[in-house]
């Protein structure tokens, strides 16, 4: 019996059956998985490499090569460094200090502890640990032109929610704890508090019990609440949250004699008038210190004009239930040594690459090796642009495209573009199931679709950001911090949008929508092969009955590869949450009850797809069941249907662009080239602890899943001949079609 797959059983894996099964096809060590996205993302960080190479030899920079070529060269001398038996904790120790000499230094005192405790959480706010919770700034929900402080949950070190409670993550729960352990050994048990180890695993769990799910983080329409600095405080019983959330409670067993167990276990959780006035007090220090009120009426004052009815003290604030449940576990008195150790982890864990080689390679031997399943750091130099791309990311990124972007291309992928937005809308005119309310509201957020492509018009100032000759790694990480925390915070607050900004920098391969923008963005580094290609040299799979020679075929290649893509970034903007937001970008519900309601019969046709997919994880010796990890059918929704949507959109504009041309091979040919290429894009070979990490935390599902969304499009059994009782076939009825 064959083991060769076929079209008709598995085409993600008949596609790309040679080079899945190619023992010369290998994971490299400093990757946790590999495939078209990982090895053109790594071509780009070569090409990186190499324009930071030669910046760094110019004898008289510019005053923005000279900046990158400094962070290049102090990157590179640390490893160097390290290799030589350099390398100190003293920037870890100096904030260990700051937490010694503050929250450490106020435990047994109840006004006191809330006083430092505020004072050290608006010092994390500065330098970017953002934890327990954090402020920033962005669209407002329902008038998305104005950008305004918000305020969300965060604090776990661990990948998700579900590594500290469910059965399956017991053996990482046990790693956490060994990492610790090496931690206080390394940076020494007399820096740190008398039970660190413990005390930040059982304050990270508390949190994690209070968190919500991956899945329900994504129905953040949900459990918004649009209100103000002195609302947060005199609301707080009030704001909204997940109705599921109600559910994780008490969803795992607290320790008996828990003294936060009402915190942990409560379906509902109110907060009492005194602790409002300690939440007030608390709050008021945070708002001082971060100088949060005179900004925002100032900045109002000089975008807005003047501010009447408190307007300008808007704030957002995400997830109720947790800042109800947060402020008790902070204030009580037997939390106070696990925050302690909660904190100066946090402080560790963000200097940790810029002190030693021991402590470095202890956080990727945790984070990345066991975790992530990565054998091995990337080398000096692809760790050194990561640096340069975190700190000065679109400075690298005007150099980046002026040497790898060409007009040209942005010329050929905008008709790309152009193409499947003009399949979209007639999708839209002529679908069958949307009543003609929805149709026209859907028609308008499509005709107001931003597009942005290959770079910014405007690129990031970086002119504020000085660097002293004598500064090492951890000052400037410090004083990059503090640089964006002024200008991509402070002086962001209650502005209007800046619609020439970027999420991303042209170097990342990578596209997005932003439901708030009602924008679709595609960063220059993705347009390449295999993704877009403009020359038949760079095919690497089995055309079916076409040829290199026949120019069609590229055409059928690049709309199954960045036609697709394109297509499944505008299939955002009208998934199961970008459908929520409006032509505006403001959170707006324009559909009619009856076609919601049909919608949402399509996405459990999705989810009985999604809930079949598994991976189990073997152990490696002795008689254990293996542990059996489902997709989430829920966390993956979204991209799930900007997948399908984005290939069967791409599909039809493809079949639209070859009408009344002069074909070389039948018009099925195309077809099958086309769907070769959509799987083509998805080959992948990945490690287990990487797959169990992704399908915890990752909105996208695996790639194989990925690739076999073409079981819902018909065009795909007319072209392969799918019939029932083959395993790539759905009955019409299981079939979903969205657009």
């Amino acid at each position: 019996m064959s083991t060769t797959p076929s079209p008709k059983s598995d085409f993600y894996r008949w596609v790309n059956h040679p080079w899945l099964t190619d023992p010369s096809v290998t994971i490299p060590a400093e990757y946790p998985r590999w495939g078209a996205f990982t090895k053109l993302a790594d071509e780009a960080l070569k090409n990186q490499i190499g324009l930071l190479q030669g910046v760094a030899a110019i004898s008289e920079p510019s005053a923005d090569e000279a900046k990158l070529a400094h962070v290049w060269r102090l990157s590179m001398a640390r490893f160097n460094d390290w290799e030589a038996g350099k390398g100190d904790y003293a920037g870890i120790l100096e904030e260990l200090k700051v937490i010694a000499a503050g929250v450490q230094a106020s435990v047994a005192d109840d006004a006191q502890w809330r006083t430092a405790l505020a004072k050290y959480l608006s010092r994390m706010q500065e330098v970017g640990l953002r934890y327990p919770f954090h402020f920033d700034k962005g669209s407002n929900f329902e008038d998305s032109d104005n950008i305004i402080l918000d305020l969300s949950p965060s604090g776990l070190s661990l990948p998700s929610r579900m590594y500290y409670l469910d059965s399956k993550f017991a053996e990482q729960r046990t790693w956490f704890k060994a990492h610790l352990q090496n931690v206080h050994s390394l940076v020494g048990p007399q820096h740190l508090a008398n039970d660190f180890v413990e005390g930040v695993i059982r304050f990270e769990t508390k949190l994690a019990q209070i968190t919500m799910k991956q899945d329900q983080c994504r129905l953040y329409v949900q459990y918004y609440t649009i209100t103000s600095l002195d609302g947060v405080i005199d609301g707080l019983n009030d704001h909204k949250a997940l109705e599921e959330k109600q559910a994780n409670y008490p969803e795992h067993e607290v320790a008996e004699g828990e003294p936060d167990a009402d915190i942990l276990t409560a379906k509902t959780c109110t907060v009492s008038d005194s602790e409002r006035e300690a939440v007030r007090a608390f709050l008021g220090d945070i708002y001082g210190h971060l100088n949060l009120e005179a900004v925002l009426a100032e900045n109002y004052k000089k975008n807005c004009g003047e501010a009447s009815g408190g307007v300008e003290n808007r704030l957002m604030l995400f997830d109720g239930d947790y800042f109800r449940r947060i402020f008790a576990l902070l204030f009580r008195g037997h939390n106070r040594q696990d925050i302690i150790a909660y904190l100066q982890y946090r402080a560790i864990a963000a200097g940790a690459q810029f002190c030693t080689k021991a402590l470095d390679e202890e956080f990727f031997d945790f984070y990345s090796r066991k975790l992530g399943g990565q054998k091995e750091p990337k080398t000096w130099e692809k760790r050194s642009v990561g640096l340069v791309e975190k700190w000065l990311g679109e400075l690298l990124g005007k150099i980046y495209v002026s040497r790898y972007f060409s007009e040209q291309d942005k010329t050929t992928v905008r008709g790309l573009i152009e193409d499947v937005l003009a399949v979209m809308e007639e999708s839209l005119r002529t679908n069958d199931w949307l009543t003609q309310q929805t149709k026209g509201k859907a028609l308008q957020k499509l005709q107001k679709f931003i597009m942005k492509l290959g770079y910014p018009d405007k690129w990031k100032d970086y002119s504020a950001l000085v660097f002293a000759d004598g500064d090492g790694l951890f000052q400037m990480e410090q004083k990059v911090q503090a640089f964006e925390h002024k200008a991509e915070f402070l002086e962001k607050l209650n502005t209007k949008k800046d619609k020439t900004k970027w999420e991303m920098t042209p170097q990342t391969v990578n596209a997005y929508f932003h439901p708030l923008n009602n924008e679709i963005v595609f960063p220059a580094a993705i347009l390449q092969y295999p993704f877009y290609t403009k020359s038949a040299a760079f095919i690497d799979f089995d055309l079916g009955g076409c040829s290199k020679d026949d120019p069609e075929v590229l055409t059928a290649i690049n709309f199954g590869g960045i036609g697709a893509v394109i297509a499944h970034e505008i299939s955002h903007g009208y998934d199961d949450q970008g459908r929520k937001f409006d032509a505006d970008g403001n959170v707006n519900d324009w559909w009619q009850d009856e076609d919601t309601e049909l919608f949402k019969a399509k996405t459990k046709l999705m989810a009985v797809q999604a809930e079949k997919y598994t991976f189990e994880d073997a152990p490696e010796a002795g008689d254990a069941e293996p542990k059996v990890h489902r997709m989430n059918a829920e966390l993956t929704m979204g991209e799930n249907l900007a997948d399908l949507g984005g290939m069967s959109l791409a599909c039809k504009a493809l079949q639209k662009r070859l009408q009344g041309r002069t074909l070389l091979a039948p018009h099925k040919a195309y077809l099958e080239v086309f769907f070769r290429s959509w799987a083509n894009i998805w080959k992948t070979k990945a490690t287990n602890a990487f797959l169990i990490k992704q399908l915890a935390t990752d909105p996208h599902a695996p790639e194989p899943f990925r690739a076999n969304l073409v079981k819902n499009v018909d065009a795909f059994y007319d072209v392969f001949d799918v019939q029932p009782g083959d395993l790539m076939y759905l009955s019409p009825e299981e079939r979903v079609r969205m657009w």
